[in-house]
């Protein structure tokens, strides 16, 4: 369970950091090549998405004393979103065909990745100092 507690603190905070990166307040990274490849991206993205999905259903510590569901909530959802923001971009990215979305999730997912960044980075920071506290 702690490899996924790992894994889950890690890669929001290297999610956040992808998504300010593509976000527009963003003036100092501009000059990290290595941001811009797309294979590192999607890998990142699929992780994320992953990490997120099993911490919905996993307990940080212990089944036994843990609630299923609420265990790891606000770090699981914020996976889930960055994980699918960072894959909408990739697509984006290397896509031919221009992506046809609802302007909702189109808003949410590729017009707000400032504020998905630093949910993201929140997220993983309190599920790293208040790892037994559940999140509702």
């Amino acid at each position: 369970m702690m490899q996924f507690y790992f894994l889950s603190v890690l890669l929001n905070l290297v999610c956040a950091f992808f998504l300010f990166y593509k976000s527009d307040r963003n003036s100092k990274l501009k000059d990290i090549k290595l941001l811009d490849n797309p294979v590192i991206i999607l890998i990142t993205g699929c992780l994320t998405f992953v990490t997120g999905l099993v911490k919905l259903f996993l307990v940080c510590h212990g089944e036994k004393n843990g609630i299923i569901i609420l265990g790891d909530f606000i770090p699981s959802v914020s996976g889930l979103i960055g994980g699918s923001s960072l894959l909408l971009q990739y697509y984006k990215m290397n896509s031919s065909v221009e992506l046809q979305l609802p302007e909702g999730v189109k808003k949410v997912f590729l017009d707000n990745n400032f504020i998905i960044a630093v949910v993201c980075a929140a997220s993983a920071v309190l599920h790293f100092f208040l790892a037994k506290v559940i999140f509702f």
